[in-house]
């Protein structure tokens, strides 16, 4: 038996069926989500994956919520979910902090939990919500360098993790019968509208003012807040149209970006900005394989 690390005051597995108020929407997704990939080796493998953890066969996958940690950094900041990969050798961890629907993380709240995770020794914070990103590297939320060198911070979508869900079912990847039937069971309760999982439905309010004046061949200015915003709203259904098409076809589609700019998402907006008001236009290129 793996005992519970130190920096735990009190916790709770991660339920699949967790028992909590109509009001702990995001507590109860994260909790089913992170139960069922406690249970599917393969998911916990794909997933994790993106943030630069191995999951072996001896590795063992731990979830838990309403945790508890020993070193408190403010009253009320706790986190919606824990991750603790254990190899026998190595021990790898993560707070969890989910949103849901229309809500969107900050840098304030975002920061709190990285200041957390540092007081307590745990490796990294990962953020998920509706919002896209294009790796898990990338985050919606700017906070200190500072607080980045002691703990890192990275992004799901719950979009993205739909995708990874849909394509082992698609790819037959889960060879177990239960495990096939948690995988099954969650890509269902993944894509109701009840849960409040949400694909990318609409350009931000900027977009018909900005095709306006494209159209009437107006000067735009790259650093004008509505160009930004246009250009946030490509990359955005950018990666959104990569998830659909991998959901389709079983097998991950994705943008073709300059490597200088795919490892600096704040670069390639400020680019493709730039590519807006000086060229009118904005375009990508999307690799699918065979």
């Amino acid at each position: 038996m793996i005992e519970r690390p130190d920096f735990i005051v009190s916790e709770d597995e991660a339920r699949l069926f967790p028992i909590l108020a109509e009001t702990s929407k995001e507590k109860r997704v994260a909790s089913i989500f992170l139960a069922v990939m406690t249970q599917i080796p393969v998911l916990a493998e794909e997933v994790l994956s993106s943030v630069g953890v191995r999951v072996g066969k001896r590795t063992r996958v731990r979830a838990f919520t309403e945790v508890v940690l020993k070193d408190k950094v403010e009253d009320g900041c706790r986190p919606d979910g824990l991750l603790i990969i254990d190899t026998g050798r190595t021990q790898w961890s993560a707070l969890i902090e989910a949103k849901i629907g229309r809500n969107e993380l900050t840098s304030e709240q975002v920061s709190k939990y990285a200041e957390l995770a540092k007081a307590n020794g745990i490796d990294a914070v990962i953020t998920i919500s509706n919002e896209f990103v294009a790796r898990a590297d990338h985050s919606p939320v700017s906070i200190s360098k500072m607080l980045l060198r002691k703990v890192d911070l990275f992004h799901w979508s719950w979009s993205w993790l739909a995708t990874v869900c849909e394509i082992l079912e698609y790819q037959e990847a889960v060879t177990d019968t239960e495990q096939g039937y948690l995988l099954g069971q969650l890509n269902h309760f993944l894509a109701h509208p009840a849960t409040g999982v949400e694909r990318f439905t609409q350009m931000t309010a900027s977009w018909k003012d900005v095709t306006q004046a494209v159209s009437n061949d107006e000067a735009l200015r790259k650093t004008a807040p509505e160009v930004e915003a246009v250009a946030a709203s490509w990359v955005a259904e950018e990666r959104d149209l990569c998830l659909h098409m991998s959901s389709h076809i079983g097998q991950e589609v994705a943008a073709k970006v300059e490597r200088k700019l795919s490892d600096d998402p704040a670069s390639r907006l400020k680019a493709m900005a730039e590519a807006l008001a000086t060229r009118h236009s904005l375009s990508s290129v999307i690799r699918v394989p065979n």
